[in-house]
This record gives structure tokens, C-alpha cells and sequence, in this order.
């Protein structure tokens, strides 16, 4: 029996720290036109206020692929119209592809690794868990695991995945990456909130910075 990929449903792929949950809102919010200012913490954090069509929980990228894509089939859409934007960190590429016809993919190259372990401490460590210890043995695990990590998040010649790299969504140039969004999702480009993705930047680099300057002491 061969297995009928869902079309209604464009999940967005990320390891922790890569901004995932900002962006599937991004697209979400372009696909509403919605131009409400986006619920950021201070290091650019909006787990608790992400934009999902399907409200997943919050699996980690350790956890089992098929698990996480049952949870997306699992869960009750929260939107009124597809396609059904949601943001999962599912690793096999492959097996993605074997359960949806599009998908979204955030990639970052090796000399990122060191930058995005310090937006994951920030956002997730010092915004979900109140670490207020000594970060230097936190950094060296996120490290080990981007690293482990890396190949299976690398940009690949496939026509039915948008892949945006990390420098993309962070430093890239703005317009270009709307546009690559709009292309992608055929979202009018005018939805899409310039000013939330400066925000979303500029608390990111807050972030970066703090996190890097504190790197071995207590924060």
C-alpha cells in the first residue's frame, strides 16, 4: 500500500536554536496577512506565543521522527484553511518527505554551530529552564550535539523543500528572503511583516551577545 503524502500540511524542520518557531509564525502570519507585533522575550524567544495551524508539542530533536510526525497527523488544526503551517524538529529528511508533499527546512553550516548554541541557551535555557549556573558544560553539549547533528541539516537539491539557512533568517538580506518565502509559499510578499523580523534579529543578537559574553561565568 503506498502512502498518500499529505498536501495540506507544510511542516517547517529545524534543530533547537535555529529559529524554527519564529519562522513558521512569520508564514503564518503572512499567510493571514496578520500584522500584529509578534510576543518576543528579550533574547527573541516566542515559544510560549508561536503561530501554529497544528499546536504540536514540543518534541526535541533526540525524540523519534515517526513520533513527531504522528503528532502532527494527531493533533486538531487550528487553522480555517490550508495549507497547515507547523514547526517540528523532525531529523530524517527522507521519512519527511515520505508523509508530506512540502516542507520547509532550516539549515546551518558547522562555523554557525558556536553562534546558534548561544541563542539556544538563551532562548530555551534562560527562558524555559532559569539556568543561572555556570553555562560553560551546557555550551560543550549543545556544541556535541549541533555538531552530530549538522549533516542531517545540510541544504540539498530537492524541488519540493524550501531550505533557509540559518545566515538566511538571521543576517541575510530581508527582502530576499521574503521573496524565497513568497516564491515557496505563493504568501503575497506585502503580508509579511519587515519590522517583526528586524525585532526578531535584533533580540536574537541580544541574545547571541549575552550569552557569548557570559560564557564562562554565572549568569
Amino acid at each position: 500500500m503506498t502512502l498518500l503524502k499529505s498536501i495540506d500540511i507544510v511542516p517547517v524542520t529545524f534543530i533547537h536554536g535555529t529559529g524554527g518557531n519564529f519562522l513558521c509564525s512569520f508564514i503564518v502570519a503572512g499567510k493571514n496577512n496578520n500584522q500584529s507585533p509578534f510576543i518576543l522575550s528579550d533574547h527573541g524567544n516566542m515559544h510560549e506565543n508561536a503561530l501554529k495551524d497544528i499546536p504540536t508539542k514540543p518534541y526535541s530533536v533526540e525524540q523519534p521522527d515517526q513520533v513527531k510526525i504522528d503528532s502532527i497527523f494527531n493533533t486538531e488544526i487550528a487553522s480555517t484553511y490550508s495549507p497547515y503551517y507547523t514547526a517540528s524538529h523532525i531529523v530524517d529528511l527522507q521519512l519527511l518527505q515520505t508523509y508530506f508533499a512540502r516542507s520547509i527546512r532550516i539549515t546551518y553550516e558547522n562555523t554557525d554551530i558556536p553562534e546558534v548554541s548561544y541563542a539556544y541557551m538563551g532562548k530555551f535555557w534562560m527562558d524555559q529552564k532559569s539556568y543561572k549556573k555556570d553555562i560553560s558544560n551546557l555550551y560543550k553539549m549543545n556544541v556535541i550535539s549541533l555538531t552530530k547533528y549538522q549533516p542531517k541539516f545540510s541544504k540539498q537539491l530537492i524541488d519540493d523543500v524550501l531550505f533557509i539557512s540559518w545566515n538566511d533568517l538571521y543576517v541575510g538580506d530581508m527582502s530576499s528572503l521574503i521573496q524565497k518565502i513568497s516564491n515557496f509559499t505563493l504568501i503575497d510578499k506585502n503580508n509579511f511583516n519587515i519590522d517583526t523580523l528586524c525585532l526578531w534579529r535584533e533580540k536574537t543578537s541580544f541574545c547571541i551577545n549575552k550569552i557569548k559574553k557570559h560564557k564562562y561565568n554565572r549568569l
